[in-house]
């Protein structure tokens, strides 16, 4: 009998262990609004760290910041408010890219 309650108390240690963790992990993650918290979708990723989320407004995004656009290897979401169909960006030539994305070394 004292066994079980051993075991029950680990187990309930764990289950609290483990919500505290991912509660915090989950907590601090940010939501960056562009434009009204940054004023360009660069701006928004500059300014993220790993789990945040950068929030595009509809709209077309035009011009430096919101051309050639690096994630910078973090680990964010970066997506438009109401849908691609509200929210464009606009590289007004072909000397610039949309997004610039390229391979993450260091992993296996």
């Amino acid at each position: 009998m004292e066994r079980n309650k051993l075991c029950v108390t680990k187990i309930f240690i764990l289950f609290f262990a483990l919500t505290l963790i991912f509660g915090f992990s989950t907590a601090f993650a940010a939501t960056i609004r562009v434009p009204a918290d940054q004023p360009t979708i660069q701006a928004g990723i500059d300014a993220a760290v790993d789990g945040d989320t950068v929030l595009v407004a509809d709209g077309t995004y035009t011009g430096e910041g919101n051309q050639d656009i690096d994630f910078k290897g973090k680990a964010i979401t970066v997506q438009s408010e109401n849908g691609a169909e509200n929210c464009i960006i606009d590289c007004e030539d072909y000397s610039v890219r949309g997004f610039y994305l390229y391979p993450i070394t260091g992993y296996d």
